[in-house]
């Protein structure tokens, strides 16, 4: 439905363009641009580059913004710049340059794609593939149109048709760097929207499509994975609560069946994180849909 109207509404700035440019009155013939009908023109061009405009962003967050945790979003971002939780390390070095998310037809570059967020976004992992799989298969099966998600470099998600074409996806994250450069990978993606946000300071935001209504909605799938093992205790309890409230489906790390909660008091993004059941206190998720691997869980908040 979105990639109709976007297509029919680059035709009718089109057809305006001709008709307030070119046509004469009457006999329809084509005229040159003069002095008599710049004016004309001009605002042929703002109106055209105004629908174009709409159709390439047409996502709206609100709140627009989320003021950070300077502590939070500092350590994060030297996560990334110092490549931390690439493996092996130092191998990370280029990956903020997003040529290196194409392989100009080399497999192996594909094969061996590592993330700058982690092991657990490389291409080719056991578990980045059951992931990937278990959130296609929820996109499908709940005919979800709106996503939320804890982004990073966005290394595996894009591999998925259901993640690429839904409708509306939104990508979050603490760190600019990582934000401003999947805006550049996918400037021209009219579905996509991207925002630096900090959970550990702000509540998530809803969207609004202007193909469909200006009203606030919320998103109907938010997926969190591997980042709140990452946060303290406080920090995370603060995301679970607003994924609790978020009336929608949640697509969450844990680590249910045989881990209880070895909690860690402090914020420590270097690497290491600490195994969460979410189904525990202080968390206390209600027993999950189902999950992949019994570390990878759909819950129902609606």
């Amino acid at each position: 439905a979105l990639a109709f109207v976007a297509i029919m509404t680059r035709a009718l700035a089109f057809v305006a363009i001709i008709t307030l440019l070119f046509l004469k009155s009457g006999n329809y013939k084509i005229n040159t641009i003069t002095s008599h009908n710049f004016p004309s023109a001009m605002f042929s061009l703002w109106l055209f580059m105004s629908i174009v405009g709409v159709v390439r962003s047409h996502i709206a967050l609100t709140p627009s913004s989320c003021k950070s945790n300077t502590i939070v979003r500092n350590a994060f971002e030297e996560v990334y710049t110092e490549s931390k939780w690439c493996q092996p390390p130092g191998s990370c070095s280029n990956l903020t340059d997003i040529r290196y998310y194409y392989t100009y037809g080399h497999v192996s570059r594909f094969d061996k794609r590592r993330s700058i967020s982690g092991v657990g976004s490389d291409i080719g992992k056991v578990k980045m593939l059951q992931s990937l799989q278990f959130i296609s298969d929820v996109i499908k099966k709940y005919s979800v149109h709106s996503m939320l998600d804890i982004c990073g470099d966005l290394n595996w998600q894009m591999e998925s048709m259901e993640i690429d074409l839904i409708d509306t996806y939104v990508g979050i994250d603490i760190s600019r760097r990582v934000i401003d450069m999947n805006k550049e990978r996918f400037r021209f993606h009219s579905n996509k929207h991207f925002s630096t946000w900090d959970l550990t300071s702000c509540s998530f935001p809803k969207y609004s499509n202007a193909y469909t209504s200006t009203i606030e909605s919320s998103f109907q799938l938010y997926v969190i994975k591997d980042v709140m093992f990452h946060l303290s205790l406080s920090q995370a309890i603060r995301v679970a609560e607003n994924l609790k409230q978020s009336g929608a489906l949640v697509v969450a790390s844990t680590f249910n069946i045989n881990h209880g909660n070895r909690l860690s008091p402090e914020f420590s993004p270097n690497g290491k994180f600490w195994k969460i059941n979410l189904a525990l206190p202080p968390f206390n998720f209600p027993k999950p849909v189902e999950c992949v691997d019994d570390t990878f869980c759909l819950y129902d908040f609606r």
